[in-house]
């Protein structure tokens, strides 16, 4: 049972906390049995840059006490500090369609390839408005302080492909399934040709234990299947801040 010290009183007395109670079972879901994929969108990690609308007070999508270099849960809002361990599931590379941000900003679509597109792109009204970006997508397990395993993706591009190239070199160099080890993912403060904006470096931990392992699979299995998607909304302006600034 969660201790006291977890609890806080909200809403008409009703006490909450922030930790599972030892009483709810986690592998449960009861009252989800009709959800489908078309019913589940995972939310993206991504780090607060000097131009993230989280950050300002006046913005509707500010969170509070957001700062730069903090990551963040772009759906819950929650921060994360600095760093997070995570649990690699599956790679794969989607090519995405925005519009700039010097026209408003805005997500347009996700496509498979990067003909596909650019096909898309140029029958817009206004093509030139519009931008094409390969992201390397990395779907995840970030593994919260106290064990807990929170469903993830990491969508990177521009800057961040180095990261999710380093990722898979650091993966290659252990046979075996992707999901067979934890990572530590850090930010670190680049330098860009247009200023200075936040990136990450991974380093790898160790290998998981068996029941987090299952976890993984089941996980992996879900996705290969096509029952997760990612979290790409027509309010995001851009899902790599950094873009601005280099």
């Amino acid at each position: 049972m969660a201790k006291a010290k977890d609890l806080e009183t909200v809403n008409h007395g009703i006490a909450l906390t922030t930790e599972r109670p030892s009483y709810m079972d986690p592998e449960s879901g009861r009252g989800s049995e009709d959800v489908t994929s078309d019913d589940i969108t995972l939310p993206r990690v991504e780090v607060l840059q000097a131009l993230s609308p989280q950050i300002k007070k006046s913005d509707p999508k500010h969170i509070e006490g957001a700062e730069q270099g903090i990551i963040f849960n772009t759906i819950s809002g929650e921060l994360y500090g600095d760093t997070i361990t995570f649990i690699p599931i599956v790679f794969r590379k989607e090519w995405i369609v925005w519009q700039t941000r010097a026209a408003g900003g805005g997500f347009v679509g996700t496509f498979p390839s990067e003909a596909e597109a650019e096909e898309h792109r140029l029958a817009l009204d206004d093509p030139d408005n519009h931008e094409t970006n390969l992201h390397a997508v990395n779907f995840v397990y970030v593994v919260r302080e106290n064990g807990d395993l929170e469903e993830a993706v990491f969508s990177w591009s521009r800057s961040k492909l180095k990261v999710s190239r380093k990722l898979n070199a650091l993966v290659q160099m252990n046979p075996g399934d992707r999901f067979g080890k934890a990572y530590k993912l850090r930010v670190v403060e680049e330098n860009g040709k247009k200023g200075d904006y936040y990136s990450y470096d991974v380093k790898p931990l160790g290998y998981v234990s068996e029941p987090v392992y299952q976890r993984a699979e089941n996980l992996y299995k879900l996705i290969k299947a096509g029952e997760r998607k990612v979290a790409y909304g027509e309010n995001d302006s851009e899902v790599e801040p950094d873009s601005a600034v280099m």
